[in-house]
């Protein structure tokens, strides 16, 4: 049976090392179902500004100490996906930001056809 609020994961990332943070988190379609999403850690909420997160917003949010900004956001309710630009950086001081992107998706397809890529079987 289909999950009707699936998790979608962030899964992959580049750039800087605070980017596998990133990986610990997910995001998930509001109660509304209205296209809207919050993101998580687990079961806990992570505030983010604005609160609900939609397919080209901006937003920032704290975790593990560090200001994070997401910029070019895009989810998709019907694809279960997410990318998006990430830029990391001290709360408190003016320190040099680490930045990146990330890949999300719920399910275990995106990890299957990265293997196969890897290993040649499409092209």
């Amino acid at each position: 049976m289909a999950n009707s609020n699936p998790h979608i994961r962030i899964r992959h990332f580049t750039g800087g090392l605070r980017g596998e943070d990133l990986k610990a988190l997910h995001f998930q379609e509001t109660s509304s179902d209205n296209n809207k999403f919050h993101l998580f850690k687990g079961k806990e909420q992570i505030h983010t500004e604005p609160d609900a997160l939609s397919n080209g917003t901006d937003f920032n949010f704290v975790y593990n100490e560090w200001c994070w900004a997401i910029t070019q956001f895009w989810i998709s309710e019907d694809a279960l996906k997410a990318t998006g630009d990430w830029l990391s950086k001290s709360c408190d001081d003016n320190d040099d930001p680490e930045t990146g992107t990330f890949q999300a998706q719920a399910g275990p397809r995106l990890e299957a056809e990265l293997k196969k890529t890897a290993s040649g079987a499409v092209k």
